[in-house]
């Protein structure tokens, strides 16, 4: 098998295209790889689909694995929320989410009757914290959905064995997947 670079292709473009500079195509081609190899390394997959072939590059068919395509599914909705989070250069925004099943929900209830920042402290144990609000969505079976606030930024999504605060909002549930805020509950 034979290694090629960038510079064994610019010709052979360059002659399909005869009117784009020569140096036009080498960013154009650099561009293209580096945002291919970005995205693979960031846990994308990848598909170019032409006329004459199709090629795919990910973990999906991956020999060792056999993949639950839910579960498969879950993890790309996950990464492409990551990788546009990246790409928009988002400023934290000082909030982490959460969610809840409704049984769980039912035994914190007395917490949360009001809208707006409890002043006694809330032991929530056994939880992941999520930065994107769109990743706890994603989740199946969590069906309440709250808002702490963290000063301190951290990963994409964090284990919580405890989380012991005040500043914490009830921000609305899942009915039919469709999120339904706290305001729209009440009727604002």
């Amino acid at each position: 098998m034979e290694i090629r670079k960038v510079e064994d292709y610019i010709d052979k473009v360059a002659e399909k295209y005869d009117k784009i500079p020569k140096d036009v195509i080498k960013k154009v081609i650099d561009f293209g790889l580096r945002a291919y190899y970005r995205i693979n390394s960031m846990g994308g997959d990848v598909l170019l689909k032409s006329p004459y072939f199709t090629a795919y590059t990910g973990k999906f068919f991956h020999p060792d694995r056999v993949y639950d395509f839910g579960k498969y599914r879950m993890t790309k909705l996950m990464i492409k929320n990551r990788i546009q989070y990246i790409r928009k250069n988002k400023t934290y925004s000082g909030y982490y989410y959460f969610g809840m099943t409704e049984d769980r929900f039912a035994e914190y209830k007395e917490y949360f009757g009001k809208t707006g920042r409890r002043h006694e402290k809330v032991k929530f144990e056994k939880l992941y914290i999520y930065k994107l609000f769109d990743e706890v969505f994603n989740v199946p079976y969590l069906t309440r959905f709250f808002r702490v606030e963290i000063p301190e930024e951290g990963h994409f999504k964090e284990w919580k064995a405890e989380l012991i605060t005040s500043k914490f909002d009830y921000i609305g549930k899942k009915v039919d997947k469709k999120f339904i805020s706290v305001d729209y509950e009440k009727g604002k």
